[in-house]
């Protein structure tokens, strides 16, 4: 039986005036990727999956497919928005380099390039874990008080999709790069861009207001500011002659002491004992922080 005809026009047949989707297992390019099957749609979401992954391929597809709508969900209830993305998804997956695991590729009707772990073992939610950091980008960059090209709302991205797959970060984490260089004072400076200690940073200082002091996500995303000190404050995080970031250094310098190698593999060490919970009512009614611990994701 010969192949199916390669699809050159991105994930529409045209015929004529006439759309047709392209059928399941029909092969289509991608910059980068020369053969790409389509393993399926949802409603927002089209997946296809780089041809030489094979049956690996197929399975981490299904399990994007199975998992992208949901966490599509989550996201738009952290950023507090019913609308639905003004086009829909194309998440391709494949092997990528080490420093392009997750990516966004053109402008407008975009590509999201997510790897696929496939050593030691087959790690179909890792992918997963990398849709979901590019969707919350997404949402980052339409979001009027987070500037998606900065440090802070590099961390904002990458706390809530791991926030979906708290076990996924390892490997991916920035945290440690902070706190074993100089540990400078990102949390009162506008955000730099491609700076991973300031992305180390700033997760860091968003999983300590969440995890530590008990603020829910959506709280942290609608308190965007200039600055993560100013979100802290829009948030009453500050006391009385006391800043949030003072408490911050205090508690990580004290776990982490200055100079010493880290052991530490996520974005999260919170929370430390005792817990300092500044909004312990909204901690106990959202569900969000306890929830948010480890999990078989």
């Amino acid at each position: 039986m010969p192949r199916p005809a390669i699809v050159t026009e991105g994930y529409r047949v045209l015929l004529g005036t006439t759309r047709l989707p392209v059928p399941r297992g029909a092969r289509v390019t991608f910059p980068g990727v020369e053969a790409a099957a389509r393993a399926g749609s949802t409603e927002h979401f089209d997946v296809y999956f780089d041809e030489v992954l094979g049956e690996s391929g197929r399975f981490v597809a299904s399990t994007v497919l199975n998992r992208a709508e949901r966490d599509l969900n989550t996201l738009q209830r952290w950023f507090g928005t019913t609308q639905l993305p003004d086009r829909r998804e194309r998440v391709v997956l494949a092997r990528l380099p080490e420093d392009a695991r997750a990516r966004r590729s053109g402008t407008g009707d975009a590509v999201l390039y997510c790897d696929v772990e496939t050593v030691p073992r087959l790690e179909a939610l890792q992918s997963c874990f990398y849709v979901g950091l590019l969707v919350a980008g997404r949402f980052v960059a339409a979001h009027d008080h987070w500037d998606a090209g900065s440090s802070d709302g590099d961390a904002l991205a990458r706390v809530l999709a791991t926030a979906m797959y708290p076990r996924r970060i390892i490997g991916f984490a920035t945290a440690w790069t902070w706190l074993e260089g100089e540990r400078a004072d990102f949390v009162h400076a506008t955000g730099a861009p491609d700076n991973p200690q300031a992305i180390g940073c700033a997760v860091l200082f968003l999983n300590y207001l969440h995890h530590q002091l008990g603020y829910s996500w959506q709280e942290i995303v609608a308190s965007g500011s200039t600055t993560l000190a100013a979100t802290a404050r829009s948030l009453g995080a500050d006391e009385p002659g006391y800043e949030a970031y003072d408490e911050f250094r205090a508690l990580v310098d004290g776990h982490f002491p200055a100079g010493e190698v880290v052991a530490l593999e996520t974005d999260n060490p919170f929370p430390f004992e005792p817990p300092t919970a500044r909004n312990p009512s909204q901690a106990a009614s959202s569900g969000l922080v306890t929830a948010d611990g480890p999990s078989s994701n």
